[in-house]
């Protein structure tokens, strides 16, 4: 039996405010239009008004995290689609159907429901017809990204967003016939730049200026921006999270690409008023800073997605609260420490004259990265840990050699303290040879990487300066043991990998500037590297290692690499990679089991 005519409108009436309702996330009043719906079609036995209402409701349980329950919604609304014929309804709940087995990781039905639903409808010429086929593509396109085919799905993205670009290009054409002359002359000159999403900006800022409830265009046609657009963004955050996964090593591509992607795409859901999609782009924003190493700014995004879901019990939220938990322990220690074992100081005698190196940090990550490359000695189940007056230390093997591995406080040779931290190293360990092990700032960001290794040949210290008519510098270079430059400078064959994900440029050799300040500003660089034009990097350190090497004896090199450019933009979360790379090449050389011969302890034992 079908409705009367007011029937039908207040069943379309229904419809849009629980379409409403639901891109707001407001999930129980959508659910209660829907019952409404419900209702009425038992009431009047009307099939298409069933299926409306088994559709919605399954789509609000999808939300809300509740797939089987969804699944058998579903199932109602496809077995009453094919009892009635209707092709479009059949293929609508067979594309339902698989997404929600997409969800509970049954992929095989999963994809087998998108097939049926896209074998029906490629067969029907309409717009409905293509809608339904381009949500086929974006959940196969899910399907296969979970299965890490990256590109089998980008290539499924690709398909739903050209579709959508259509029906989203016909919206000027239908606009064409309505009376909008407010803003008809210049929108309508506009053509869709497929690059990106801006080609249906034009029809974003009509409707904004509609507001979505003004009635002076029609209200269906209205209707049909909001949900082609809300659509297309869907698909397109998706593709976006796709190329993300695909792209990990390339923290270059997450940066300029992908993260201002998701900003995009929240701005425009906010737009629409779909708040949960909106979040789920923030949290998208969240994840992808995590992964560029930039905890920050991901922890401030993962807030802001919070905000917008709290009240709303879906699994985004416990997905953010659960990112909130990881990133508060990233905050604080960025990855874990190896465990080590607390041993007394007096049981160290008879190890120091074995102690062949000393490797030097100055902060945590540069601490960590290197203990998470020393191993035990031999029959030792963890790496040994030592208290000492104002030092911690650690012991253990790094590569081939027996090596205590500590962390001094920042400063340079003015500071005195660093200077006399270090002497105190040398003398309670007396090694062979001191490396200082960390990160530095670099000079030509057009011939250098992120992450790139540099070795110093020598130690230019640069704060003690007469200032006059001219600049000069007071302080001598220190130049690195002859042995230990030549033994670091013939290696060839070690790589490792830039934010860009390529390979970095093979570790360079030269003069690195060592001061108190620090170098975070594009004036004092210039003026800097200009007085010191052979000099390749900076850093804070170095001064204090040669100045308390020489007085001891001690053969010294200080290797470290690039984690920023001291021009003023000067942030954390190229520092885990920089301090990596570092310790992983210092790793490889002392790997080599001969690489110290010729190099004396200073008392000769």
């Amino acid at each position: 039996m079908m409705g009367s005519h007011q029937e039908k409108i207040n069943i379309t009436s229904l419809i849009r405010s629980a379409e409403k309702f639901k891109r707001e996330g407001k999930y129980s009043e959508a659910a209660k239009q829907y019952l409404l719906i419900q209702e009425q079609a038992f009431q009047t036995a009307n099939q298409q008004w069933k299926i409306i209402a088994l559709h919605g409701l399954g789509t609000i349980h999808t939300c809300l995290g509740n797939y089987k329950i969804a699944i058998e919604y579903h199932s109602q609304q496809l077995n009453i689609s094919r009892s009635i014929d209707t092709s479009l309804e059949t293929a609508v709940a067979l594309t339902s159907l698989g997404y929600n087995y997409y969800f509970i990781e049954n992929f095989k039905d999963a994809s087998s429901y998108q097939d049926s639903s896209r074998n029906i409808v490629r067969r029907i010429d309409s717009k409905e017809a293509s809608k339904i086929e381009a949500k086929a593509l974006n959940y196969l396109g899910l399907i296969h990204s979970k299965l890490t085919k990256y590109e089998v799905a980008d290539f499924l993205y690709d398909q739903s967003i050209n579709i959508m670009k259509k029906l989203i290009s016909d919206v000027e054409f239908k606009k064409n016939k309505l009376n909008i002359s407010k803003v008809e002359s210049e929108k309508t000159k506009l053509t869709f730049n497929e690059n990106n999403i801006d080609f249906c900006s034009w029809v974003e800022s009509d409707a904004n200026k509609l507001d979505f409830k003004k009635n002076d265009i029609d209200i269906e046609f209205n209707n049909d921006i909001v949900e082609l657009l809300y659509d297309f963004y869907a698909i397109s955050i998706n593709l976006t999270i796709n190329k993300r996964e695909f792209n990990q090593d390339n923290i270059l591509l997450l940066e300029q690409e992908i993260a201002i992607k998701l900003q995009e795409l929240s701005l425009s859901f906010n737009r629409l008023g779909a708040f949960v999609q909106e979040s789920n782009a923030i949290y998208q924003l969240a994840k992808t800073h995590k992964i560029i190493g930039d905890v920050d700014t991901a922890k401030k995004y993962c807030m802001q997605s919070l905000s917008i879901v709290n009240e709303l019990n879906i699994p985004l939220k416990n997905e953010c609260n659960k990112l909130i938990k990881k990133l508060d322990a990233q905050y604080q220690t960025y990855e874990d420490f190896p465990e080590s074992q607390e041993i007394e100081e007096n049981s160290c005698e008879s190890i120091k004259k074995e102690i062949d190196v000393v490797l030097l940090t100055a902060t945590d990550i540069e601490l960590l990265k290197v203990l998470q490359l020393l191993k035990p000695y031999p029959r030792k189940q963890n790496i040994q840990r030592v208290y000492s007056e104002s030092a911690t230390y650690h012991l253990g093997k790094f590569g081939a050699y027996k090596t205590v591995v500590t962390r001094c406080r920042i400063g340079s040779i003015n500071n005195n303290e660093a200077t006399l931290a270090v002497e105190q190293v040398l003398r309670k360990w007396n090694p062979k040879a001191i490396i200082m092990v960390g990160i530095a700032c670099g000079r030509d960001p057009t011939k250098q990487k992120i992450g790139d290794v540099l070795i110093a040949s020598e130690i230019q210290p640069y704060e003690s300066q007469r200032v006059g008519k001219e600049t000069i510098n007071r302080n001598i270079p220190k130049s690195s043991n002859k042995t230990l430059l030549d033994r670091f400078d013939c290696v060839h064959d070690w790589k490792s990998k830039s934010i860009d994900g390529m390979f970095c440029n093979p570790p360079e050799v030269g003069s690195i500037l060592s001061g108190e300040k620090l170098i975070d500003n594009p004036e004092f660089k210039a003026e800097l590297f200009e007085q010191f034009p052979e000099a390749i990097g900076g850093e804070m350190e170095g001064a204090a290692l040669c100045a308390a090497s020489e007085r001891v004896g001690t053969a010294w090199i200080l290797v470290k690499s690039i984690s920023d450019w001291g021009d003023g933009k000067k942030h954390n979360k190229h520092q885990p990679l920089a301090a990596g790379a570092a310790a992983s090449f210092v790793h490889y050389v002392l790997s080599q089991k001969t690489i110290l011969n010729g190099i004396q302890k200073p008392r000769g034992e």
